[in-house]
């Protein structure tokens, strides 16, 4: 549990030093801002177990002070934690949503064809530029109803979560994908966060 712990600490130590020097606008910048996120991770990490070894010898006044520390530290990782989370979730999600598939391709072909088509017509306009320019529209529409279609399934998980619970519920219960996306978001947002809290526990016979 203590190697576990350690282990989970890190991942939390790399997400709030590599956030905090993403933020930076220069490399000195980005140096001071990931080596707060580092040392305050590893403050936040180590202060719950010595909290409770101030709490069983007894020295209050010490033990006060760790308990109003460590609530700040805690929200600072957690709005690196959230940042570094939603950003690589929306960078994913944006890769996956603008991936060419079969349809899409098609739809692109298509409109090339017709936008070519119109504009050798339509140097003289008639009935058929007309025609041509209201079949251009309508490719548009297309490509953009396929790629719409692209974007809906770009993240398959939260979709299935969704499904997954309605099934199980016998249609007690209806989450939406945006729920399972907050549900998501939460989770990775919160576990590299708790390796102190592990640490605690695992010392827990050391004490």
């Amino acid at each position: 549990m203590v190697i576990l712990a350690y282990s989970l600490g890190a991942v939390g130590l790399g997400i709030n030093a590599w956030f905090a020097w993403s933020r930076g606008s220069s490399l000195p910048d980005k140096v001071l801002l990931s080596s707060l996120g580092f040392i305050a991770e590893a403050v936040m990490f180590f202060l719950l177990s010595q909290a409770k070894a101030l709490w069983v010898c007894r020295q209050r006044g010490s033990f006060a002070v760790a308990c109003i520390v460590w609530p700040v530290l805690f929200v600072f990782a957690l709005t690196n934690s959230l940042g570094f989370a939603s950003f690589n979730l929306s960078e994913a999600n944006t890769v996956r949503a603008e991936r060419i598939t079969p349809a899409v391709a098609d739809a692109q072909r298509r409109l090339d064809i017709l936008s070519a088509s119109r504009a050798s017509e339509c140097l003289k306009r008639g009935d058929k530029c007309r025609q041509l320019e209201k079949e251009e529209q309508q490719a548009i529409e297309s490509l953009r109803e396929a790629r719409a279609q692209v974007s809906s399934t770009a993240d398959p998980q939260i979709a299935s979560a969704a499904k997954l619970i309605t099934w199980m519920s016998q249609d007690r219960f209806h989450p939406s994908a945006d729920d399972f996306a907050m549900l998501r978001l939460l989770l990775l947002t919160l576990l590299p966060q708790l390796g102190g809290l592990v640490l605690m526990v695992a010392k827990q016979r050391n004490l």
